[in-house]
């Protein structure tokens, strides 16, 4: 079949008429605003993520919201009607903070719940017994492959900086099964611990775990199969709590930042007394590079 001269030139002059100009530049702009709309930013995704940044719960403490709440007006009408607190008190029982409470400390003000554990001594160790002077306790495991190592040097460069302050350091196993009494004391005695001053505490698990979660606040859980590594059993904090003379929290502080050892070094010296060296005394070593100046005994003149 022969194309006649007129067909070629009328399918060629087809790109050429407005029409054709006119759809491309129509799919232009709907493909543009399609690429537009793909890269806008949700407003309902934005205002979303900002409340939930806002709202999150410290980790103790769960947020309930009233669900009934009326939608407040966009005029500034009503309130959104206020949240309502629940954390834990000193024994691990749920506590409602009804709203417009908002108390200063997270920390129960009537002090930690009664306990009594083994040291590695063999001797029993009470919230009783630790009245009277401000004492500091981590929570730790022997077995640990994380951060459990620095959490103790952190404890024991606190039992060499204040051999001058009159305080207590305990630490507590999150693993009393395999932390008993004479391993924590080897443990103890590898990190260099003066045990006279420094506890290593084990006990029941329940009892420990319910002191952990409803005194100190802090987060503590003992791993399951398959997550279940060997050296990473437990899921603990790396905080060192300050408990005062009265048996009351008065705060954390990251044992694995130096900057949080210096303020809590700084604390324990100004609530602990300060202990009175008898003459003679260990404790009165200076530092290790650091010399005694020695004084010339005086001879006794005269007679007495």
């Amino acid at each position: 079949m022969v194309q006649k001269p007129n067909d070629v030139a009328r399918r060629r002059s087809f790109f050429q008429t407005p029409a054709f100009w006119t759809g491309s530049v129509l799919w232009l702009v709907v493909l543009a605003a399609g690429i537009a709309a793909l890269n806008r930013p949700r407003p309902e995704q934005s205002e979303l993520t900002a409340g939930e940044r806002d709202r999150t719960p410290r980790p103790d403490v769960v947020v309930a919201s009233n669900t009934n709440a009326a939608t407040p007006a966009d005029d500034g009408g009503d309130e959104a009607q206020p949240e309502i607190r629940i954390t834990t008190d000193k024994n691990g029982n749920a506590k409602v903070v009804l709203p417009g409470e908002n108390p200063e400390s997270p920390w129960d003000k009537d002090g930690i719940a009664d306990f009594e554990f083994e040291d590695s001594e063999g001797s029993k160790i009470s919230k009783k017994s630790l009245l009277g002077k401000p004492w500091i306790v981590c929570f730790v495991f022997t077995h640990c492959a994380a951060t459990c190592p620095r959490v103790t040097l952190s404890m024991r460069e606190l039992q060499d900086q204040l051999k001058k302050s009159d305080f207590q350091m305990v630490t507590m196993t999150v693993d009393p099964i395999r932390d008993t009494p004479e391993v924590l004391r080897e443990y103890g005695k590898s990190r260099g611990a003066n045990f006279k001053k420094w506890s290593f505490v084990t006990g029941d698990q329940r009892e420990i775990y319910r002191l952990i979660h409803g005194s100190f606040k802090m987060p503590v859980k003992e791993l399951e199969e398959p997550k279940k590594v060997y050296g990473f059993e437990f899921i603990h904090s790396n905080n060192i709590m300050l408990v005062d003379e009265t048996g009351v929290v008065k705060g954390k502080f990251d044992a694995t930042k130096p900057t949080a050892m210096a303020e809590l070094r700084r604390t324990i010296q100004k609530l602990a007394k300060p202990i009175e060296q008898k003459s003679g005394e260990a404790g009165d070593a200076k530092p290790d590079g650091e010399k005694t100046e020695e004084k010339p005994s005086e001879a006794k003149t005269g007679t007495e």
